[in-house]
């Protein structure tokens, strides 16, 4: 496979703790990008799988526990930061349409990602009857576009379908 190109679809590593890189290839790419938090492992993915060949296997290696505190408690800052590391990319694209139609499908990715994190929070709220803070949640799905707001009625509460 691509791995670049699968890269720019998704973030297809779900933990940092599953994937391995050799010290010289940490280095060469430099690291992190320290100006990241929620996103930094997708973007030094991307940068890896650009410049390095990358191997892969279906073997579990690592278990992934969910909590309250997790990134989807940030998914406004994530969507920020997941979006400036696939802008980072753009220089690589060089009008190749498949990396261009990649990077498209990752901008969508991430919105709807996003969305769907804020659109549970949006429908808790409205349950919950704290009617303005999911007018506000409203407004942050509005930037992540049809993506982010389609999944409202999907599984949402009869109130908000009206």
């Amino acid at each position: 496979r691509d791995h670049y190109a699968e890269m720019l679809r998704r973030n297809y590593i779900a933990a940092l703790c599953a994937a391995m890189c050799r010290r010289a290839v940490f280095e060469s790419i430099a690291g992190f990008n320290p100006v990241l938090s929620i996103v930094a492992d997708y973007d030094f993915y991307l940068r890896v799988v650009h410049e390095f060949p990358v191997w892969t296997h279906d073997g579990e290696v690592a278990e992934y526990r969910r909590h309250g505190l997790g990134i989807s408690t940030h998914p406004g800052q994530m969507l920020r930061e997941a979006l400036f590391a696939l802008r980072a990319q753009r220089p690589h694209l060089a009008g190749d349409p498949t990396l261009t139609q990649a990077y498209r499908s990752g901008v969508r990715y991430w919105k709807a990602l996003t969305g769907e994190f804020v659109a549970r929070q949006v429908r808790a709220d409205w349950q919950d009857g704290r009617h303005g803070s999911a007018v506000r949640g409203l407004l942050r799905l509005s930037r992540c576009g049809w993506a982010g707001l389609a999944p409202l009625p999907r599984r949402g509460h009869a109130g908000l379908r009206a």
